[in-house]
């Protein structure tokens, strides 16, 4: 039992230490907590950057029937949208809840994108793979910028990797 509370106290302390350092950016004054959005704003372009390279290969869109083009399309304007939206605050600081939002919408559009993409995975050049790993790998990390820190799986690349990853392209 003594090895199961030394392990819980591990973890715990490793993802105390990991949301301190997530919420390094951020600032408190008269109780409002503010992040600074300029490392938030690289990797929401980058996932943006991630998905508008995914609906700019020819292969994606030729394995994608009308219906589920449509839905990738509305996904993708909707991580816009968002992406706009950071890229216009991406100078100064924005409240925690304000980013959150952000998250939120951007976590629901670029799973429903994803989710039209991922069944072709194995029919598709193995780029797009990349490119999907890549902005998958992104999400925790915007997540823990804003505070809303999950357990997920070891990433398959740090944010500079998934960042580099999506630059080169398909």
């Amino acid at each position: 039992m003594t090895h199961l509370a030394s392990r819980r106290a591990f973890i715990r302390g490793g993802l105390t230490l990991g949301a301190g350092v997530a919420l390094a950016a951020c600032t408190t004054t008269n109780g409002v907590t503010t992040l600074n959005t300029a490392a938030f704003n690289e990797n929401v372009q980058a996932i943006e950057a991630g998905i508008l390279s995914l609906e700019a290969a020819p292969a994606v869109t030729a394995a994608l029937s009308a219906s589920q083009l449509s839905a990738f399309n509305a996904a993708l304007a909707s991580i816009k949208q968002v992406s706009a939206e950071v890229a216009a605050s991406s100078d100064g600081a924005i409240s925690i809840t304000t980013g959150q939002s952000w998250v939120k919408t951007l976590e629901t559009a670029v799973s429903a994108a994803l989710a039209v993409v991922t069944p072709f995975l194995g029919a598709l050049p193995a780029p797009v793979g990349t490119i999907v790993a890549a902005v998958q790998a992104l999400l925790p990390v915007i997540e823990a910028a804003v505070g809303m820190v999950s357990l997920r799986a070891t990433p398959t690349m740090s944010a500079a990797q998934a960042r580099a990853v999506i630059a080169r392209g398909l």
